[in-house]
Formats: C-alpha cells, structure tokens, sequence
C-alpha cells in the first residue's frame, strides 16, 4: 500500500508540472501572439496615416486640388477683336453642390458674371461650365495683356477659406485685330492698287523712262 501511495503521489506531482508547463507554453504563445499583433497593428495604422496622393498641384508636402480650370482659350490664343468670345471650363462642383459656382472676369473688373453650369446635372452642375464674354460687360484689349480669370465660390462654405484648394484659374490671351475690325481709312491704304506704287516710283525717278520732266 505505501508503495502504491508512494507512486499514485509521485504520478500526481508529474502530471502537475506537466500541466504547468502546458500552462507556460500556452500563456508564452499567447504573449507571443499579442505582441505580434500589437506591432503588426502599429505598422498597418502608421501606412494609413501617411497622406494620400491627390491630383492636383503639389508644393512642398501639401497636395492643392484645382478647383477649377480654363480649358479654353488657352495660354496665349490668339482671340478677336471686337467679337465675343466663348470661355469653357471644368471645375469640383457639380449638382450637389448647389451652393457654388464659376464666375468669370476679365483684367480685373468687377464684378465678375457668373458663369452657365453645362454638367450632365443642368445649369447647377458646374462640372463643366461655360461663358460668354460681350462688350456688355468688357472688351478685349489689343495685344497679349488680357487676363481672363475664373473663380470657384461657394456662399456659406468653409471651401473659401481651405488651404488645399486653389479656387482661382487665369489665362493671358492676345487680342488681335481682323479684317472687320480695322478703320476703313487703313484698309484702303493696306489694299492700294499697285499700279499708284509703281506711277509714284516713276515720278520720283523720271530718268531712262522717255517720259520728259518737266522743270
């Protein structure tokens, strides 16, 4: 009987410190396994937080989203004198955003018209837009110094005053004169006939044309 009580003891004591043991592994595996994902959620949160590319124009570290464009004319177009002139463009709005629009003007002068909305959402959706410039308003000025200005605005909206958002386009166009635009004093002398150039090329030089000068 002692014997037996002596292994039946001896027997509980090893299955006790296996099970301590397993306890061990199990609690090590898990501390483990915790640690792991603490640093693998550290990772994953620090590659979300790292700012997004937008499209747009970058300076420095920050991204400006444009949030509005002239699409014509361009830099530079040659335009007519005198005649009106079509102005088209894209912008971030469109018909949910019913309280912004496009106004346009030229060199400055205020205030500026609004411009049509021509989206797939109507005349609110500003997606894309569209302007008419008519000497109601203003007239071009001969010559490459004709700013023509487009200006994302929204009433009772903090879009105004966000640093990430370049609320104003502009492009220099030269106006030029056209046939149906130039006084008609300097038409005529542009289209002298050739036969006046060459009578006065003669009368200046009377000389080996048998034509007698007379004194």
């Amino acid at each position: 009987m002692k014997l037996n009580n002596r292994y039946s003891a001896a027997l509980s004591k090893k299955r006790i410190v296996r099970r301590v043991n397993t306890i061990a592994l199990v609690a090590s595996i898990t501390a483990v396994f915790v640690i792991g994902f603490s640093v693998i959620t550290s990772l994953v949160v620090t590659v979300t937080a790292q700012p997004v590319p937008v499209i747009g124009t970058t300076t420095g570290t920050t991204s400006s989203i444009k949030a509005v464009n002239i699409t014509s004319p361009t830099k530079g177009q040659q335009v007519p004198l005198g005649k009106d002139l079509t102005i088209l463009g894209t912008s971030i709005g469109n018909a949910s955003t019913s309280n912004c629009q496009v106004i346009v003007g030229l060199n400055g002068i205020r205030p500026y018209p609004s411009a049509t909305g021509t989206g797939p959402g109507g005349a609110k959706d500003y997606s894309k837009w569209s302007f008419t410039l008519t000497p109601k308003y203003a007239t071009l000025q001969p010559g490459p110094n004709n700013k023509i200005t487009a200006r994302y605005k929204c009433s009772g909206s903090s879009s105004n005053n966000n640093p990430n958002l370049i609320l104003i386009s502009s492009v220099n166009v030269n106006g030029v004169a056209t046939a149906t635009n130039i006084p008609a004093n300097q038409l005529q002398q542009q289209h002298q006939p050739s036969i006046i150039k060459k009578n006065a090329t003669i009368a200046a030089s009377p000389k080996g044309t048998g034509i007698p000068w007379l004194p």
